[in-house]
C-alpha cells in the first residue's frame, strides 16, 4: 500500500517529483466541501487568512501543507470544527 503518491514541481529550473502527503490530500477536500457549503469562492476564504487564492488552490489539491494556525483561523471564518477538516 503507497501512503504517499507524487505530484511534478519545478525545482532550479528543472521538473521533478515531490511526496504528497496523504492527510493533506482529506484536509485539502475537506476545505473544499466546506467552502463550497457556505458558498465561497478561493479568494473570499484567502482573505480569511490572508494568503492567495492560489494558496487556497494549492491547499485543496493537498500540493501545499496547510499550518495549524491557518487550520484554526479558517475554522473560525467557516464556523465550524478543526475536526471537521480531518473527517
Amino acid at each position: 500500500m503507497q501512503l504517499f503518491w507524487r505530484h511534478p514541481i519545478w525545482i532550479g529550473g528543472r521538473m521533478t517529483e515531490r511526496k504528497l502527503d496523504p492527510i493533506d490530500r482529506i484536509i485539502g477536500v475537506n476545505m473544499r466541501r466546506l467552502r463550497l457549503a457556505r458558498d465561497m469562492s478561493q479568494t473570499q476564504v484567502g482573505e480569511l487568512l490572508p494568503v492567495t487564492f492560489e494558496q487556497i488552490r494549492k491547499y485543496e489539491k493537498g500540493i501545499n501543507a496547510i499550518s495549524a494556525a491557518n487550520l484554526a483561523r479558517l475554522a473560525v471564518g467557516l464556523k465550524c470544527t478543526m475536526e471537521e477538516f480531518l473527517t
